[in-house]
């Protein structure tokens, strides 16, 4: 029998274990729900090792094109269904999904004029065919276009816009660099004053930023017809990034080669420089800090134009040809060369003509990595040539 001193002290002994059982089970037991963070972080199950992921297709948006289509005499071809074509990227053959004939669809067009003083002679029938085109081409409350000359400088000569006059009087306001931009009498090549001739200008930075400026946010379709002889000095922009920011825009580009004058060599006279300058109005203005040239940005006016001898232009010629037909070879667009047999307001017909039968056509690509890849459109006759651009970005 336990005395009452004896069972004492066990029940103290049993007090002592049971209250140090929580304790104990503290350090052995795993850490409940709810417990501490701590804890929590400890009971979180380990990160998998790391491995290498696989390659990841990108979801390309819908990509669409404009194509026109041409038969051996060169008479556009406006007959044709979505069965009649077979479209590649990259060498694979893809699904048309969406079909029409879009000529009613809205256009955007700029005029871009070389107005180095090589271009002189061409300027008198290049402004007239210009309004005249403009006033055929564009359909009241569906239709814009803008006027843009370079030379030393890129100089927006009228923004986007659905009037006849204004654009008139833009394309008017064309002219050599060193005719005066108002007043005074132009230049249209009669003087007997010889110049120093500069072949090329800013072509590739007055592409750009038509492309990534001018024509941001426009509408339906969108094309440039371009004067020049395809010779560039001094451009901030590369020719590849040129082409690209007008396929990026979706902008057919209709290059029209301009031989430049041949030039004479006369001490004491240069090319001349036009007044102002810059891109004037807007978020651009001509001596402020814009990216259009005469202010303080990327595209500086001035500084400028290369003088060189006679032998250098006929040297440059074919190098002019040969990236006009580049420039319209990739965006989708088309080459001519000025010359009598082929005037500037029948080169202007042809494009009208081109713009009033055009095909809309597009597919979405099931796989695509960021970058840039290569189409090709085609008919299945054979006889037909197909117009459209060579390539897209994938973002």
């Amino acid at each position: 029998m336990q005395t009452p001193r004896s069972a004492l002290v066990l029940s103290s002994v049993l007090s002592v274990f049971v209250c140090a059982l929580p304790a104990i089970a503290q350090q052995t037991l795993p850490p409940a729900e709810g417990d501490a963070p701590a804890a929590a972080a400890a009971a979180a199950p380990a990160a998998p090792p790391a491995a290498t992921a696989p390659a990841i297709a990108v979801k390309v948006k819908e990509v669409s094109l404009l194509a026109t289509v041409r038969d051996k005499k060169g008479q556009p071809v406006n007959t044709l269904d979505k069965q009649d074509f077979v479209l590649e990227q990259d060498g694979r053959a893809e699904t048309i999904t969406q079909f029409a004939h879009e000529s009613d669809l809205p256009l955007t067009v700029g005029i871009l004029a070389d107005t180095g003083p090589a271009q002189r002679r061409a300027m008198g029938e290049e402004r007239k065919a210009g309004t005249d085109f403009v006033n055929r081409l564009l359909r009241a409350d569906k239709d814009k276009a803008f006027v843009l000359h370079f030379d030393k400088e890129v100089e927006l000569l009228q923004d986007v816009t659905a009037s006849h006059d204004k654009l008139a009087k833009g394309i008017d306001a064309i002219s050599v660099g060193d005719a005066p931009r108002s007043g005074g009498k132009r230049d249209d090549g009669n003087s007997q004053t010889p110049h120093y001739f500069f072949g090329g200008g800013l072509l590739y930075d007055a592409i750009f930023l038509s492309d990534d400026e001018v024509l941001k946010g426009a509408q339906g379709r969108k094309a440039i017809v371009l004067f020049s002889d395809g010779l560039d000095h001094d451009s901030k922009t590369s020719l590849e990034r040129a082409i690209e920011s007008a396929q990026r825009a979706d902008t057919l580009i209709y290059c029209v080669y301009v031989a430049p004058e041949r030039e004479e060599q006369q001490p004491g006279n240069g090319g001349g420089r036009r007044a102002g300058g810059g891109y004037p109005g807007g978020p651009f203005p001509g001596g402020s800090g814009g990216p259009f040239p005469g202010g303080g940005g990327p595209f500086p006016g001035g500084g400028g134009g290369r003088r060189r001898g006679p032998d250098s232009t006929h040297e440059n010629k074919t190098d002019g040809k040969k990236i006009l037909q580049q420039i319209s070879n990739e965006t989708g667009g088309r080459y001519f060369e000025l010359s009598k047999k082929l005037t500037a307001a029948q080169i202007y017909e042809q494009i009208e003509a081109d713009m009033r039968h055009q095909y809309s056509l597009s597919y979405t690509p099931d796989k695509a990595e960021n970058g840039y890849h290569k189409l090709h459109l085609s008919t299945r006759n054979t006889e037909l040539t197909v117009q459209a651009r060579a390539g897209f970005y994938a973002e």
